[in-house]
Parts: structure tokens; C-alpha cells; sequence
């Protein structure tokens, strides 16, 4: 079965595809402000219509008087673990790129992208 799927390279330089209806809105030229003390790729939040969302896939920009502006920045929707739904911002070194998937193409991630997902607890 084929699914259309937004392949996405983050600021810190992981990659990943999400599937096209989690996708909630692509923004350019979005505002960061700095969450001192968070994690190193979730040290920042955008203010997306009246509502703080974390932005993750930051670590290229930690500074704790930073605030950048981001490029590329796609607002998805989620489950968490208890099965509510959740946004998050995706800070994006370049535009995301829309591919066609299908089941036969997962891979396994690299030895550097297993300890990324580890370290971050982010799976």
C-alpha cells in the first residue's frame, strides 16, 4: 500500500518522514524564544495562533540569548501515550520534501540515530 509522506531534515540534522495527515501547517520565518534549562533539541517554543508549541530539532542553535528566527517549521499533530492528541513544531534545515512510502521501505535506523532516539526519549 502506498501512503504519501513528508520527508523532513531537522536543524540538528536528523531526518525522518512523518505521514501527510499528521501534518498540521508548514510555516517559514517563524520566531524561537529560548526555555532555558530544556533539552538541547527542545530549548525553544513559537508562539502558532495563540498557543505556545514546543519546537524540536534545535541543537545547532543552543544559546541561552538566542532567538532566531527558524526558516522551515512544520506544526504536526500526535498521540501521546495516553492516546491524547498533541502539537508540536519541527524546526526544518530545509523545506520538507513530499515522497510516496510504502510499507516495504521502513529501514532500521543507524547506530547514531538509535543513540539519538535513546538520548533523547523521543521514540
Amino acid at each position: 500500500m502506498q501512503r504519501d509522506a513528508w520527508y523532513l531534515t531537522l536543524t540538528n540534522k536528523q531526518t525522518l518522514a512523518i505521514a501527510q495527515q499528521q501534518v498540521v501547517e508548514y510555516l517559514t520565518g517563524v520566531q524561537g524564544h529560548v526555555v532555558p534549562s530544556a533539552h538541547v533539541d527542545c530549548d525553544q517554543v513559537i508562539l502558532w495562533r495563540k498557543q505556545m508549541l514546543p519546537l524540536w530539532g534545535l541543537s545547532q542553535y543552543r544559546s541561552a540569548t538566542l532567538q532566531p528566527v527558524h526558516r522551515h517549521v512544520m506544526v504536526i499533530s500526535y498521540l501521546d501515550e495516553s492516546q491524547t492528541a498533541r502539537l508540536l513544531a519541527i524546526s526544518l534545515a530545509s523545506a520538507p520534501v513530499l515522497v510516496t512510502v510504502e510499507e516495504g521501505d521502513v529501514c532500521n535506523p543507524t547506530d547514531q540515530q538509535k543513540a539519538y532516539w535513546d538520548e533523547t526519549n523521543l521514540r
